[in-house]
């Protein structure tokens, strides 16, 4: 909740000096001093909220506070690490999900046939045993079989959809955006929900989840869709890079949210952090507006092909990463022994086992899904969800961690309660 959002709770009558209490992680602290009724606004620079005369502001000021009591101050602070009690849920359910996957199957042995090295080349750098490429199978058709089985599973028709989010790493075009045409071929109502974008690269499913969860936790929507669709086999550096690119695979998941009816299940924390000092070491340059096809086409097309720098995205892991999934317990009131299973973004097995290592994770509680999918971008943390939640392995009341890194570079993460 913004600091903005919490003027507008507080609306209490204070009488005792030193109130300490805490609306979702921000810790208000009330300093008694003066008798009265006022107005306070949110003062951005100082982190403080002042009092105003009434109607002061014209509509800036956010919260008439009756005051019994000498008050001076109310201050806002962050609180990284809440108390047990002044921790709040997002109350939303996971009601469906579903993936889909190309019918062609690749192996790293084929790989390595075709690209002249010895067998078991390409297995042994990346870790990746096979993987699904698209031949004629595309981006949206995978979308829609993926929420499809969502829908299914959920129980709900095409009219009880009002959100639909597309979570994919590399959209269907540059416009529009990717939701509405999945939400035409799904037979959604015209009107009946809105449709758009969320891209955090491989974090894209995590990002637009939590948007979803906000919005049907403000009432602002019912049923939200999200769907992660990715054909990741494409612009991929098989000449220069050819381990990076044998890490890749196609495939989509779904997932459909709606209101925690016995308000159990939803999300006990989220938390993103971004080092973008690191920005260039995972690109793919051209298709937006930094190179003009008409103008430079060698730049955009040299820059139309994938590139990653796996040393730098391996340095600012491994020094931030373990703090990183600390804070998310932490803010979440968790330990690593009350989290029944881990559902990581599958960036390549090899990055997988030094998370599980950093981290303090048991490899028998992380879904693993890297040596027979690949990276599917966005779609790896949703697809490997799906999988775990149609083996059984997931299952009602169970605590799980989605967890994730993306090109920029952001970490990502969620605590929830199925």
């Amino acid at each position: 909740m913004s600091p903005d959002a919490v003027c507008r709770e507080v609306s209490h009558s204070f009488i005792a000096r030193d109130i300490y209490y805490c609306i979702g992680c921000y810790k208000i602290v009330v300093i008694v001093s003066r008798m009265g009724t006022t107005d306070y606004r949110w003062n951005r620079q100082n982190r403080c909220i002042i009092p105003q005369p009434w109607g002061a502001y014209r509509g800036k000021v956010r919260s008439k506070i009756p005051i019994h009591e000498n008050l001076c101050r109310i201050r806002v602070e962050r609180s990284n690490v809440l108390q047990p009690e002044m921790r709040s849920i997002i109350p939303v359910r996971i009601a469906g999900v579903g993936h889909s996957l190309p019918s062609k199957v690749v192996t790293s042995k084929e790989l390595d046939h075709w690209l002249g090295f010895k067998p078991g080349h390409l297995e042994e750098v990346s870790g990746v045993i096979s993987r699904y490429v698209c031949e004629g199978e595309d981006q949206i058709g995978l979308a829609v079989a993926a929420s499809q089985l969502a829908m299914e599973e959920a129980e709900i028709s095409k009219g009880d959809i009002d959100l639909v989010l597309s979570a994919c790493g590399v959209p269907y075009q540059t416009l529009p955006a990717t939701a509405p045409l999945v939400m035409h071929r799904l037979g959604i109502p015209e009107g009946r929900a809105a449709a758009y974008d969320v891209n955090a690269t491989c974090l894209s499913f995590l990002t637009a989840f939590e948007l979803a969860a906000n919005k049907i936790a403000a009432g602002q929507c019912r049923t939200a869709l999200i769907f992660s669709s990715e054909i990741a086999s494409r612009a991929l550096p098989w000449k220069e890079q050819p381990d990076v690119a044998a890490l890749f695979g196609d495939g989509a998941a779904a997932a459909i949210l709606t209101a925690s009816p016995d308000g159990k299940s939803g999300i006990h924390a989220s938390h993103f952090s971004t080092y973008p000092a690191a920005y260039d070491a995972c690109e793919i340059g051209a298709g937006g507006t930094r190179f003009d096809f008409h103008r430079e086409p060698e730049k955009f097309a040299h820059h139309a092909v994938f590139r990653m720098d796996g040393k730098e995205l391996f340095r600012i892991t491994h020094r931030h990463f373990p703090r990183f999934v600390e804070q998310l317990l932490n803010a979440a009131g968790w330990s690593l022994s009350d989290v029944d299973l881990v559902v990581p973004h599958q960036a390549s097995p090899l990055a997988l086992e030094h998370m599980i290592q950093r981290t303090g994770l048991e490899a028998a509680r992380v879904v693993n899904i890297a040596a027979r999918h690949g990276n599917q971008i966005a779609a790896s943390i949703p697809t490997a969800l799906a999988i775990a939640w149609r083996d059984g392995t997931i299952s009602r009341g169970m605590r799980i961690l989605m967890l994730g890194t993306s090109a920029g570079v952001s970490f990502g993460g969620m605590a929830i309660e199925v």
